[in-house]
C-alpha cells in the first residue's frame, strides 16, 4: 500500500551533522516502496552554517524544505514548528545529528502504514555512556510505575499519525515533550509498534539532552501528567494502548559505533 510521510529534522549549529544526516534518512527513504515523502528541516535559529548548509540541500531536492526560525526557540517549540509544516498523513522526526544510520531508519520506516504510533528503543544501549545508561533505564521504570504503560523508550525518533498528533496539546518546554505526546497519545488506546534500531554517537561535542534545565523539565512534566490523570481524569493509570507485534523483515546487519562527521553540540539525543 502506498503511504506519505512527512519527515522533519530540528536543527540547531550542526553544520558538519545535517548533511549527512539528510543523506543518512534519504538513503532509507529511498529503500521503502511506494512510499511518497517530504523532508523538512528546521533551522533553529543557528549561528553557524546550519542554514545555509539546509539551503542548499533544499535547492538540490524539491522534496526538501526548509524552514527558518528567527531565533533560537529550543527542541519542544522547534518540534511543533516542524509537525505543522508537514503536508502527509505520517508525521516522523530525526534529530540532525547523524545519531542514526541508514540502516537503522530503515528498521524505523519499514512498519509504517500498520500503527499510529511507531517507536524507538535501542539495540545497543551500551554506545551510550554509563550514568545515561542509568537515567535512561530508571526513568523508563519509573513512568511504568507511574503510569502503567510499558515502554522500552520514552524519547527518541518516533512516526505518528497526523490526525492524532496535531490533535494534542502539551506544555513541556524541552525533549521532555516527546514523552508527553507517548503518554497523551496512548490514552487513546492508539494502535502502536516498538522498532528496536541501533544508534551512533557523537564522534566530539557534546549533547545539550542531559542538562538540569532539561531534567527539570522532565520531572515538571511527569508531575503535571500525573495531576491530569489522578486529580481531572480520575483515572488509577492511563489506558495502556494497543502494541502490535512487529517482526522486522530480513535485512542486512546493522552498523554500529560513530561515523565520520558527527560532530558538533546541537540538540543530542534525549534519555
Amino acid at each position: 500500500m502506498a503511504h506519505r510521510l512527512s519527515v522533519f529534522i530540528p536543527a540547531y549549529n550542526e553544520e558538519a551533522n545535517l548533511e549527512v544526516t539528510v543523506h543518512e534518512l534519504e538513503t532509507a527513504l529511498h529503500a521503502q516502496p511506494d512510499l511518497t515523502y517530504e523532508i523538512i528541516i528546521v533551522n533553529d535559529g543557528s549561528s553557524d552554517q546550519t542554514g545555509a548548509i539546509a539551503d542548499a540541500l533544499a535547492q538540490a531536492d524539491r522534496r526538501i524544505r526548509v524552514v527558518h526560525n528567527p531565533k533560537n526557540l529550543g527542541l519542544a517549540q522547534t518540534f511543533w514548528v516542524g509537525a505543522r509544516a508537514a503536508s502527509f498523513e505520517f508525521i516522523g522526526w530525526v534529530p540532525a545529528d547523524n545519531g542514526f544510520p541508514a540502516e537503522s531508519l530503515k528498521r524505523w520506516l519499514a512498519p509504517l502504514g500498520q500503527a499510529d504510533l511507531i517507536q524507538i528503543y535501542l539495540l545497543n544501549p551500551e554506545v551510550r555512556y554509563l550514568a545515561r545508561r542509568i537515567i535512561s533505564r530508571t526513568y523508563a521504570r519509573t513512568m511504568k510505575l507511574l503510569f502503567g504503560i510499558d515502554l522500552k523508550y520514552y524519547t527518541g525518533i518516533q512516526i505518528y499519525r497526523r490526525e492524532l498528533l496535531l490533535d494534542l496539546e502539551t506544555h513541556a518546554s524541552s525533549f521532555a515533550v516527546l514523552t508527553e505526546i507517548l503518554v497523551k497519545l496512548l490514552t487513546q488506546g492508539i494502535k502502536y509498534i516498538e522498532v528496536g534500531v541501533k544508534m551512533q554517537e557523537r564522534t566530539g561535542g557534546a549533547s545539550k539532552a542531559v542538562t538540569f534545565q532539561n531534567i527539570s523539565n522532565v520531572l515538571i512534566t511527569v508531575i503535571r501528567l500525573l495531576v491530569e490523570v489522578k486529580l481531572i481524569h480520575r483515572r488509577r493509570y492511563w489506558s495502556r494502548g494497543i502494541k502490535i507485534a512487529w517482526v522486522p523483515p530480513q535485512e542486512s546487519p546493522l552498523e554500529s559505533g560513530p561515523k565520520p562527521g558527527a560532530i558538533g553540540a546541537g540538540y543530542g539525543q534525549p534519555t
